[in-house]
């Protein structure tokens, strides 16, 4: 029932004028455009790949112009079995050396670019009767409903050529190649995991191998056949030789490069499939079976692979967790080298962050107001490709659907939260036997995060190291996790009396000012120096490269000193130090009262002086 319904429209369809059509194409062509947010990203992303100097307005009229293009291609193949021959000679005509295509006593190889009208390319027999005698298959995708894969059908074998399942006749169009007939097929098309990873206008692309395969099995004659569109259901179908030295696949991608500028041609390829998708499991990884990667990095004279994907990181609101990210983030560095990988974070952080080697840039986030979000639509950066969050906020999530990437990744920690603004959420597992930033990093592995998480803290160059760094506070004003003023007193005293060469810095933020005439008061000034409040991050870095010892409660300041390899002893107390402990390899000391037990759960007060004092002293003289 279903054919003869579409039988019916595509007889009626194929009794309408030109103008008909048009007005048909445009009106159906703006409802799919509206309608399916999905493809418009999909054409978007595209259009930001290959025409990235375009303006956005320029680009969504294209995207425009290319829906509406895909429903007269659509509307055509309907029509296609029910097209009078008189209509067919009036409105196309042929290009290029057709009759010598006919003549050739050799395999031949036609590769087809999904452009407007593409179906038309069967209509060549019909226009030059010398092609009649020449068996040309092509190679399709069948279609999922069996009535318009069999009025599909009908229309591509009304003029003779034999249409060949892409899964099933490959072996059939293998056998017409080696006896020297002719094989068409789409080549411009994402491949998915049988694909070959290769360069498409400088991205990292996945595309057929099959173009490759057929030409070195049969030496076939490469030419590329594509319909140059001159109104609705008119064109002229152009045959073009595929003359170059690279190997088949790289020199036809360079040809559609090329065309792709071209404004006509650019206005009729089909803008709505995705050339670069990539699998999720694949997402954050380059690591595949078919890999020509080198191969084109060499044949294009380059060392290393265009920086076009743009990756967007929002990084957590807390010192701590942005330093335990970092081990993630150099992961992410070493798994997707082809990226341009930008962090969105708070101010404060922002100038500290650029100085990593696998940061690209660094977008601070506006201050917080009513104004905020549409600052945040108002960023100078480039629509990401992709968008991970560290957070785990609707106000973060919110952030991520204004900047517009198409795939948003979150994390979820059980059943979790709805968080509708983001396309994909990875399962955490939230193990308390489990560092922080192995979690993170195992969580993005399911979308193909490289397995390796090195543990190597950043060089600290030109430390003097005669001070000692003591950070009291806890910055998420936590108090439960600080240790009491009167003991970290006690412990100065006993660093000026063992260690009269040294000086102690007292470090952190505004909010531990109340700690500092606790700590230092009636103390030498010249030994005992109070930067609590006084310092920018940057700075804290500064006095941390001269300084020998860092001790600090659970709190950022304990994560950056391990960061960047100052020996750290690190106090817990009711916090769990294999959650939230120091992450690197530097030389540490976790510290937690007798008694308590490995995750943590007893007071701070239970922490002695003593104690404290001789761990100090152990990683003093390591």
């Amino acid at each position: 029932m279903t054919y003869f319904a579409l039988s019916a429209l595509g007889f009626l369809l194929a009794r309408l004028p030109g103008w008909a059509v048009a007005v048909l194409s445009r009106t159906f062509g703006t409802l799919f455009y509206l309608s399916s947010p999905f493809r418009r990203r999909v054409m978007a992303a595209n259009l930001r790949c290959v025409c990235p100097n375009l303006t956005v307005r320029q680009r969504r009229s294209i995207a425009r112009r290319s829906s509406t293009r895909l429903i007269e291609l659509g509307m055509f193949a309907l029509a296609l079995p029910f097209l009078s021959k008189r209509r067919i000679r009036r409105s196309f005509s042929l290009a290029g050396d057709w009759e010598g295509f006919a003549k050739m006593n050799r395999a031949r190889l036609l590769l087809i670019p999904h452009k407007t009208l593409s179906e038309a390319l069967v209509l060549v027999p019909c226009l030059d009767g010398a092609l009649r005698n020449v068996r040309v298959a092509v190679l399709y995708r069948p279609f999922r409903n069996r009535a318009i894969d069999r009025l599909m059908i009908k229309g591509r074998r009304r003029f003779g050529i034999e249409p060949l399942p892409r899964r099933s006749g490959l072996l059939t169009a293998g056998h017409l190649l080696k006896r020297g007939h002719c094989v068409a097929l789409l080549f411009d098309q994402y491949a998915g995991p049988s694909g070959t990873q290769s360069l498409f206008c400088d991205r990292v692309a996945i595309g057929t191998d099959l173009t490759e395969i057929f030409a070195k099995h049969s030496s076939a004659t490469v030419s590329i056949a594509h319909v140059e569109r001159t109104g609705p259901w008119r064109g002229k179908i152009v045959l073009e030789p595929l003359s170059s030295r690279e190997p088949v696949a790289p020199a036809a991608d360079r040809w559609l490069e090329n065309k792709l500028q071209e404004k006509n041609f650019r206005d009729d390829w089909l803008w709505a499939h995705s050339r670069w998708k990539r699998p999720l499991e694949r997402l954050l990884n380059l690591q595949w079976r078919k890999d020509r990667l080198p191969e084109l990095l060499r044949l294009r004279g380059r060392k290393s692979l265009p920086q076009k994907t743009e990756i967007i990181v929002r990084m957590p609101n807390y010192l701590g967790d942005n330093v335990m990210v970092l081990p993630v983030l150099r992961s992410l560095r070493l798994g997707r080298p082809d990226a341009r990988i930008r962090l969105l974070c708070p101010r404060h952080y922002g100038d500290w962050l650029a100085l990593f080697p696998f940061v690209d840039d660094v977008i601070s986030l506006p201050k917080r107001g009513i104004r905020y979000f549409g600052a945040i639509h108002r960023l100078p950066s480039p629509q990401p490709d992709l968008h991970i969050l560290f957070t785990n906020s609707v106000r973060s999530d919110l952030e991520a659907l204004l900047l517009q990437a198409p795939v948003r990744i979150g994390f979820r920690v059980g059943a979790g939260r709805w968080r509708p603004p983001l396309t994909h959420l990875l399962s955490v597992d939230d193990d308390p036997l489990r560092h922080r930033t192995t979690i993170w990093h195992d969580a993005l592995g399911q979308i193909g995060l490289p397995p390796t998480l090195s543990r190597e803290p950043f060089h600290r160059a030109g430390s003097t190291g005669r001070s000692i760094a003591i950070f009291p506070g806890a910055s998420d004003c936590r108090s439960g996790k600080c240790w009491p003023p009167d003991r970290w007193r006690a412990l100065v005293k006993k660093f000026l009396a063992e260690f009269p060469e040294r000086t102690i810095y007292l470090l952190g933020s505004s909010g531990d000012l109340s700690l500092a005439e606790k700590i230092g008061g009636g103390l030498a000034a010249d030994r005992v120096r109070n930067f609590i409040g006084r310092t920018t991050l940057l700075d804290l870095l500064r006095l941390l490269g001269d300084c020998a010892l860092a001790l600090a409660v659970d709190t950022g300041a304990m994560h950056l000193a391990n960061c960047y390899a100052v020996p750290t002893v690190a106090l817990f107390g009711p916090t769990n130090p294999i959650a939230t402990g120091p992450f690197f390899d530097g030389p540490k000391a976790l510290l937690q009262p007798r008694g308590c037990p490995p995750t943590g759960g007893l007071p701070m007060e239970r922490l002695s002086v003593d104690a404290v004092f001789v761990a100090a002293v152990r990683l003093l003289s390591s």
